[in-house]
C-alpha cells in the first residue's frame, strides 16, 4: 500500500493498495530469452486512486495502448450496457 505514488515515466496516482499472492519466475525464459516470463501467475485485487489529471495522464499514456472508439449512442441497450461491434475497438 502507498500514497503519492509517481513513476519515473510520469504517472501518478494519490493512493495504491495491491493485495497479491505468490508468483513464480521461469527461471529458464529469464535466462534464455532474457525475459521475465512466469510460470504461476499471482491474482489478487489493485485498488488505485487518481485524481482527475493523474487518470487523464494515465489514459493516454504510450504503454496504456490506442484511445478507445466508443460506439454510437444506438450502440447500447436498453439497460446502458455497451454492445460492441466488430469495429468498436475496447
Amino acid at each position: 500500500r502507498g500514497q503519492g505514488w509517481r513513476s519515473h515515466g510520469g504517472l501518478a496516482c494519490r493512493e495504491l493498495d495491491l493485495r497479491v499472492g505468490e508468483a513464480q519466475v521461469d527461471p529458464l525464459a529469464l535466462f534464455t530469452q532474457q525475459r521475465i516470463a512466469f510460470s504461476r501467475a499471482a491474482t489478487g485485487e489493485a485498488r488505485i486512486d487518481f485524481s482527475a489529471d493523474d487518470f487523464g495522464d494515465f489514459l493516454t499514456h504510450p504503454l496504456v495502448g490506442p484511445t478507445v472508439d466508443l460506439p454510437s449512442p444506438t450502440a447500447r441497450t436498453p439497460g446502458g450496457a455497451v454492445r460492441t461491434t466488430p469495429s468498436t475497438r475496447l
